[in-house]
């Protein structure tokens, strides 16, 4: 936003983009593009206000913009309005930089309206691919301040990280990548509350079933491996023994994450130092603790046997493809052969 958007974009702005939308509050074939470009529109205003000129923001919240857009999730099969209003907010998210003016954005309980709504992600998959991306866009502007507006430890609601975890094997490479960086990014907060919330027996289920499609995963490369006897299949099997391996390699970063387990390790090794009676009291608290990490411990476990196997699928996987490859030379110069002797 230079100097260039000076003219275009000012108070006036934002107050034409407030009428049109509320003129259009219902959206009908005749006004559904009217509709798309004014919410495509406002986050560059909103943005450039927030750079420039304070006015604007100031506006945006004093009519309460946010509700206005909101309003449209409401309307069914709007998907593309739905599509639209995602990506400004998205935007709107990203690149607000004035820590007040992200911390109102954020603040509205609007945004979780739009989290736990229940769009219909079967008739476009680029709805979800922009409705995964808006939730990592949001964990990664999480702080210990922010992170109040997402999770209520009354309520023991984390719909950000609830929602999310839902699409960790979704068949779209794109929306793996941004649950697995929103996930890493919420265990790495320093929320007590947040991780105890990870870890509830009734949440954790999520480490289960990540080893488990891990395991799916490299007993199909095995399965698959063992019946291949051309080379063009082994090379288009690469995309999935890598698919496998950012798996793994995902799993060892959660196993990483020392807000996860510090807690207890720290646990264990004081006990040799406390008399007796703090020593059982202490004995309980870790039995407590060991209960809500069991599923990390079965990552653990699990990751360094089915990384073992890949490691040796690796090392056979390179001299099937080479000695296919001699098998194809081969049958081709036999080929050219046979042709040299016809001619």
């Amino acid at each position: 936003f230079g100097s260039e958007d000076k003219g275009r974009f000012n108070v006036q702005t934002i107050k034409n983009l407030h009428f049109l939308l509320e003129k259009n509050h219902h959206v009908l074939d005749t006004n559904r593009e009217i509709v798309i470009e004014s919410l495509r529109k406002m986050s560059e205003v909103v943005i450039w206000g927030d750079q420039h000129d304070s006015k604007v923001f100031d506006y945006f919240l004093e009519n309460n913009l946010l509700a206005l857009m909101i309003q449209y999730l409401g309307q069914e099969n709007e998907l593309r309005v739905q599509r639209q209003l995602i990506q400004t907010l998205s935007i709107l998210i990203q690149n607000i930089s004035n820590p007040t003016s992200l911390f109102f954005l954020l603040s509205n309980n609007y945004i979780n309206d739009l989290i736990i709504h229940r769009f219909d992600f079967t008739q476009d998959d680029e709805l979800l691919a922009h409705y995964v991306s808006f939730l990592k866009t949001i964990a990664l502007r999480l702080n210990h301040t922010t992170v109040q507006f997402f999770f209520d430890k009354d309520k023991n609601e984390f719909p950000l990280y609830t929602q999310a975890v839902k699409f960790f094997n979704h068949h779209e490479g794109m929306v793996r990548i941004a649950v697995r960086t929103l996930s890493l990014t919420i265990y790495r907060t320093s929320e007590k509350g947040v991780l105890e919330f990870v870890l509830q027996p009734s949440r954790a289920h999520y480490f289960n079933d990540l080893v488990k499609d891990c395991a799916l995963g490299l007993y199909r490369l095995h399965t698959t491996l063992a019946t291949c006897e051309t080379g063009s299949i082994l090379v288009r099997m690469d995309t999935a023994v890598e698919d496998s391996l950012d798996q793994l390699y995902y799993v060892r970063d959660v196993m990483d994450v020392t807000p996860l387990h510090s807690g207890n390790r720290s646990l264990s090794t004081e006990n040799s130092l406390i008399e007796e009676g703090e020593a059982k009291k202490q004995q309980n608290q870790n039995k407590n603790s060991e209960s809500l990490l069991q599923p990390l411990h079965a990552i653990s476990s699990l990751v360094v046997e089915h990384t073992l196997y890949w490691i040796a699928l690796r090392m056979l996987f390179p001299s099937l493809v080479k000695n296919d490859t001699r098998k194809e030379k081969q049958n081709h110069e036999n080929e050219n052969e046979n042709e040299n002797e016809n001619e």
